[in-house]
């Protein structure tokens, strides 16, 4: 990811600040929408969907900042997750939901940068939370960020 990139991720963090809540119930809405199997595998209540959406947010933001720090702590979400049953194809589902929910609340500021911005730091994030060894697709987010060319959108 580039330092442009990285200055749009946060430019639009800044933006989404004030609809955190209704992009969490947006993201959560479409994920289910996307793949109700995985619902089993989140939160039962909003209020718990909404604080592990925050928090997941907060973990990604501190990549931009600290990404080696945060590189560990990313790499043990990743293995709850993976003790927890999340299957590799929920990292594709959960990408093309953010993004898509993402394009929503930004409306005309989700531009083809933006877009292009956030699929490499999901992917950055992914590749973190996931040991490319254990990886048995070698993009389990679905696709490389020149392939997002706005086939959610």
């Amino acid at each position: 990811m580039t330092n442009a990139q990285r200055r749009l991720i946060e430019r639009s963090l800044l933006e989404l600040l004030p609809m955190l809540d209704a992009v969490g119930t947006g993201f959560y809405t479409r994920l289910f929408a996307l793949d109700s199997a995985l619902r089993p595998l989140v939160s039962a209540t909003v209020e718990d969907q909404l604080q592990a959406f925050q928090e997941a947010l907060g973990v990604m933001v501190a990549t931009l900042q600290d990404p080696t720090t945060t590189r560990r702590l990313l790499a043990e979400l990743g293995e709850r997750g993976h003790t927890s049953g999340v299957p590799q194809h929920a990292y594709a589902i959960a990408g093309q939901a953010l993004l898509e929910i993402l394009a929503l609340a930004l409306g005309p500021r989700w531009t083809p940068d933006m877009r292009d911005a956030w699929t490499a730091f999901y992917e950055e994030v992914v590749a973190a939370m996931v040991p490319l060894h254990e990886l048995t697709d070698p993009y389990p987010w679905g696709y490389s960020a020149a392939d997002y060319s706005g086939a959610f959108l």
